[in-house]
């Protein structure tokens, strides 16, 4: 599998929640609908993403500001949360690092 390019820009997210037990996982468009689907489940999200040379790819990761399960990188602005538009600025190790058009940046955790 190719690596996703700096620069690849989100075209969607989508958060899933996985139980730990009893309910099959499912899709949702906010972190707050997929918390609401089992409390116990740990919220991934789920980003398509368009890349520089016109690739459509999916990333699929933690993020700590959507469930404290995840650990908090150092490059993880407070509150922020993946937003369509936002664009990878970089990749360390298997975290890719991003910022929103806002200029928050958040980290997808792999």
């Amino acid at each position: 599998m190719r690596p996703v390019e700096i620069g690849s820009v989100v075209t969607r997210v989508r958060w899933l929640n996985t139980p730990d037990k009893y309910g099959g996982p499912a899709l949702f468009d906010t972190p707050a609908n997929a918390r609401a689907h089992a409390p116990s489940g740990v919220i991934t999200a789920r980003l398509s993403l368009a890349t520089p040379d016109g690739r459509l790819v999916e990333l699929d990761g933690g993020v700590s500001t959507a469930d404290p399960i995840w650990r908090t990188p150092t490059r993880q602005d407070p509150g922020v949360l993946p937003v369509v538009g936002a664009r990878l600025v970089a990749v360390d190790d298997r975290d890719h690092v991003f910022t929103n058009p806002d200029g928050g940046d958040w980290v997808l955790i792999g």
